[in-house]
């Protein structure tokens, strides 16, 4: 099943990225691979990534995310399967990393307060919260 079909921008001396989204509802296991082809017509397929959702060890849930937009902060609340390190990661809409930060999670429900605020221009940002087994599906969050 195809997810997404993005025109391509041609002939670029610098470097570009592209994103996707995928908001599945159903826990389990997911398999995307990225189909590239050219103007020309040649076509380059590459190896498939897996994406577990399913309520195996480690699995993070989304909860809720409040002041979105926000000024100065915001905070998100989810839930973990154990208690473990993650990576709370702001993202660029081009796909820069803006802040990356080390937490520690609990078994349950968690809480994150985001307070760099005052360090961001006005603007839609990509929230990721990844432990080493899973990964929060990413929401946008805007910057007013």
């Amino acid at each position: 099943m195809e997810v997404l079909k993005v025109k391509g921008a041609g002939n670029s001396s610098c470097l570009k990225n592209y994103s996707i989204i995928d908001r599945v509802q159903i826990s389990g296991v997911y398999y995307y691979r990225l189909k590239q082809t050219d103007f020309d017509g040649t076509t380059e397929i590459f190896k498939p990534i897996s994406v577990d959702l399913g309520k195996s060890s480690g699995a993070l849930t989304k909860t809720k995310i409040i002041s979105n937009p926000f000024s100065r902060q915001f905070s998100v609340t989810f839930n973990s399967d154990e208690n473990t390190q993650a990576h709370v990661i702001l993202l660029s809409v081009n796909g820069q990393v803006i802040f990356n930060e080390s937490i520690e999670l609990q078994l349950g429900k968690n809480e994150y307060q985001f307070t760099k605020g005052d360090d961001l221009k006005s603007g839609a940002y990509i929230l990721k919260i990844q432990s080493r087994k899973s990964i929060l599906v990413s929401e946008k969050v805007v910057k007013s």
